[in-house]
């Protein structure tokens, strides 16, 4: 899960010239879910955010939080935060979620929100939306669930079954049925991308 976290004075969501969100000062937050993206990781994530001290106290130090000032909140949808670069100059999205499973999060998202602050404000999930905000600092973070919560988003499985995976594929090396090259290729990419230990 990607947020890009913005402090506003104001913002709004427009819809075929209708205004159908609209906060004055608070957070404008836009959300990019993945496919590998759950309710504990958007908990965690929605948590983080709104807790987040970034708005300025009396001494003018960002040292207050969403609740502390009263503050609003615009919560959109954004699968592009999921484009991929690497290749030519056309982006790809195949790593944003599926359009039903991150539909559901960012809506069980938006329910979560009102725990936080008393106005959550939303955009319309696929639909063509104009965004507008004055933002004050200007002010914005950028978290993402890989970094800020160690998420792996190359495999859900548990680190024991990869460690056992990795077992499997030593002993096919001991045995002949695959050369060393290819053994310590995949040992390695586990390795580095589960975290797991390897020299």
């Amino acid at each position: 899960m990607k947020l890009v976290i913005q402090r506003v004075d104001e913002a709004k969501v427009t819809v075929d010239e209708a205004i159908i969100g609209r906060i004055s000062k608070g957070l404008l937050i836009l959300v990019g879910v993945s496919d590998t993206d759950t309710t504990d990781i958007a908990d965690k994530m929605l948590d983080k955010a709104l807790k987040m001290r970034i708005f300025d106290d009396e001494s003018g130090k960002t040292n207050l939080s969403l609740s502390d000032v009263g503050g609003e909140l615009l919560l959109v949808s954004q699968f592009t935060l999921y484009a991929n670069c690497k290749k030519g100059h056309r982006p790809s999205f195949m790593e944003a979620g599926k359009p039903e499973h991150a539909k559901a999060l960012y809506e069980y998202m938006l329910t979560k929100a009102n725990d936080y602050c008393d106005v959550v404000q939303h955009g319309s999930f696929g639909a063509h939306m104009h965004v507008s905000l004055v933002g004050n600092g200007p002010f914005t973070i950028v978290l993402d669930s890989k970094e800020l919560l160690g998420v792996n988003h190359f495999t859900d499985l548990p680190k024991t079954i990869s460690v056992g995976f990795i077992a499997v594929i030593f002993r096919l090396f001991k045995r002949g049925r695959i050369p060393w090259n290819t053994t310590s290729y995949i040992i390695h990419f586990i390795s580095k991308t589960l975290q797991l230990p390897y020299t």
